[in-house]
């Protein structure tokens, strides 16, 4: 598997890749945002990362910078690629941009119902910032000498 940033001609690629991930959750009745709409313009506006097996997308993370935040937007994998470290690649692809930035950390937003997908950020050292309505927001410090 190779971790690279993603180009426009992997959009169509990554927005299905997006929607097979999240479509077990729409299946159990979670209200989610149309998390695959607009992928083309993420990969043109924001740092994009995409897992490529062979020839294939199995996995992507979009992230959201300005001055003053650094948001990961998106992390998918598809449902074929699961618990084959993908997501873990995405995220430490994303912390080392992050680090040679100098970023103090990331922060993400997700459903509070999804309890894998918790599980697996905390794991990876996530910690729990606040909640609004079904939204849990979580963050990972990166550079423990900044505030």
């Amino acid at each position: 598997m190779e971790v690279r940033r993603a180009t426009v001609s992997d959009a169509a690629a990554l927005t299905e890749v997006v929607r097979a991930a999240y479509a077990p959750f729409r299946a159990a009745g979670l209200r989610l945002p149309e998390v695959e709409a607009g992928i083309a313009e993420a990969i043109t506006d924001a740092p994009v990362w995409v897992a490529v097996e062979g020839a294939a997308i199995i996995g992507g993370v979009i992230v959201r910078h300005s001055d003053t935040s650094t948001m990961v937007e998106n992390l998918a994998v598809h449902p074929d690629a699961s618990g084959k470290g993908v997501g873990r690649r995405l995220l430490q692809a994303i912390e080392q941009w992050a680090q040679q930035l100098g970023l103090p950390g990331l922060h993400l937003a997700t459903h509070v119902d999804m309890a894998a997908t918790i599980a697996f950020y905390r794991h990876l050292g996530w910690h729990e910032v606040g909640r609004e309505g079904a939204k849990l927001y979580l963050a990972k410090t990166l550079n423990e000498n900044d505030p």
